[in-house]
């Protein structure tokens, strides 16, 4: 009698415990829900097989007709729905900007004018008669268009538009950084520069507010490869600044003048362009895919790759976001077309929360149904526990095979694109004294074809083949110039260069002095 009420006993803490035990689960199971990432929407995708002219993708640009600009490197796209109108770039037509450097913007004015910016260069695309403006001869340095999709005209540090049919005139001359970006907010105009100083002005009484710096004048160097600026919808401002070996993404606040650095980081990938579907969320678009960014508290979440409607995974660099006014959101790639989803994130699912709870419920009636059945069959629950042991290591197995298999694919094209740029750094700097090696003759070396060079290292520097050859002579030069051993002339015959006089221009055009200057 005795033995039988320990037994009893004995069955019911051990019953209690299994209760324990799964009530514990359950817990760790909605937890470990919440702390889930959140799911990226599967993509379908638009290719040149759909009419797209090109699947290099530069930037993206939602009209105020709702159709989309999709601008290629050498092309425009304009797609209504299904439709897509293809129309090459004229070279002919566009300004020259020598003060652009790494910019890649597309926004469309008042008259419906589309206006795009790339290193050097800016067009004019009239939406109204689907044509190219030809604005080569227009008297400016550079050109601006607001969020409020005002023109303004940069010439002599002063910036010139009309508002509201009032014409505008406003000095916006900076302590020594070159003028990337404006807004006009009311009376206030903002003004980004380069060396990361941001000035507003009032423009009803032409006079400097305030400034504000977001780094150290001398940390400039460490942001100057490109810059995004987004406007929010709570008086702050986002900008994403980087230089190939250090990115910053920082947020403005209007009413409070400050500066407030969101996220840092020291990597050696490319950071392009930036989104904001949501206050709380960032994406930024880099060559391996993109970042989610909490912009809160600086928590990232990295998405190297992309699922396809059909179950494809696509690994891609990433040039171009936007989220449309109807909550789709479109990734422009470097060579894989645009991936289209209707929103960037797969619904939260309350649904996957109950279903979880039902689940859990039912195993935990399950489980006091074994435990009662398992006082008679020790040997079966042995089994039983054995089998879930096991499929939890399996489990683990296939997640850390499947995550080393997507660390190598990176490692694969990293290292691929390395080689590329190493081979064309070598063969360029073999060949720095011989006069008149240019793109052709570096294509040929290479044994690539000249748009194929243009495609790689655009996709992998963002810059052109002769961009690239001549920031590596202009390197040389200012190594020579400071070893002090050779003359202006000597370096200019070394470096190849027709004469000293375009020599010493070259040399100005790209750091701001003479040779000459330097050398004193």
């Amino acid at each position: 009698m005795g033995t039988s009420k320990s037994t009893t006993m004995n069955n019911k803490r051990l019953l209690f415990t299994y209760i324990k035990i799964s009530i514990l689960f359950f817990l760790l199971g909605l937890t470990a829900k919440a702390e889930d990432t959140r799911q990226i929407s599967a993509f379908d995708r638009l290719s040149m097989k759909e009419g797209l002219t090109d699947d290099a993708i530069a930037t993206l640009t939602q009209l105020s007709n709702g159709d989309i600009a999709i601008r290629h490197n050498e092309s425009i796209d304009l797609m209504h729905g299904d439709q897509i109108t293809r129309t090459p770039l004229r070279e002919e037509f566009a300004k020259k900007i020598d003060i652009v450097h790494w910019a890649r913007i597309s926004r469309y004015d008042s008259n419906n004018r589309l206006w795009m910016k790339q290193t050097g260069m800016v067009y004019c695309f009239d939406l109204n008669t689907n044509s190219f403006v030809n604005i080569s001869e227009i008297d400016c340095e550079d050109v601006f268009v607001d969020e409020s999709h005002n023109l303004w005209l940069l010439k002599d540090s002063m910036l010139t538009s009309i508002v509201g049919g009032k014409d505008i005139s406003l000095s916006v001359r900076g302590k020594q950084g070159t003028l990337q970006s404006i807004d006009l907010d009311g009376d206030k105009l903002y003004a980004f520069y380069n060396d990361g100083e941001l000035r507003c002005f009032s423009v009803s009484s032409n006079k400097l507010l305030y400034s504000k710096r977001a780094y150290p004048e001398e940390e400039t160097h460490n942001y100057d490869a490109s810059f995004t600026i987004l406007k929010g919808n709570n008086n702050t401002y986002y900008l994403l600044k980087h230089n190939y070996h250090k990115c910053i993404f920082l947020a403005f606040n209007t009413e409070k003048q400050e500066w407030r650095t969101i996220f840092e980081t020291i990597d050696d990938i490319g950071f392009h362009c930036l989104a904001m579907p949501s206050e709380e969320i960032a994406v930024v678009g880099c060559s391996r895919g993109i970042w989610l960014i909490d912009v809160a508290t600086g928590k990232i979440e990295r998405c190297p790759s992309f699922t396809l409607t059909d179950g494809t995974e696509v690994n891609t660099g990433v040039n171009a976001v936007l989220h449309c006014n109807d909550g789709r959101f479109l990734i422009g790639t470097y060579d894989r077309g645009l991936l289209i989803a209707d929103s960037l994130f797969a619904p939260e699912s309350h649904t996957m929360q109950i279903i979880i709870a039902i689940l859990v419920g039912v195993i935990l009636v399950g489980i006091v149904m074994i435990v009662r059945y398992r006082l008679t069959q020790k040997r079966k629950e042995e089994q039983l526990m054995a089998r879930i042991h096991e499929l939890m290591l399996l489990n683990n197995k296939q997640q850390h095979e499947e995550e080393e298999e997507e660390t190598k694919q990176i490692s694969e094209l990293s290292g691929r694109d390395m080689e590329i740029l190493k081979q064309a750094t070598a063969l360029v700097k073999k060949n720095i004294s011989q006069q008149g090696y240019n793109v052709d003759d570096l294509a040929h070396d290479m044994a690539m074809e000249r748009t194929g060079l243009y495609r790689h290292l655009n996709r992998i520097i963002q810059q052109s083949p002769s961009a690239f050859i001549r920031g590596i002579r202009m390197e040389r030069a200012m190594e020579l110039v400071k070893e002090k051993r050779m003359s202006i002339t000597e370096i200019s015959e070394h470096l190849g260069f027709s004469s000293v006089s375009y020599f010493s221009k070259c040399f100005k055009d790209y750091y701001g002095f003479t040779p000459t200057e330097c050398k004193e």
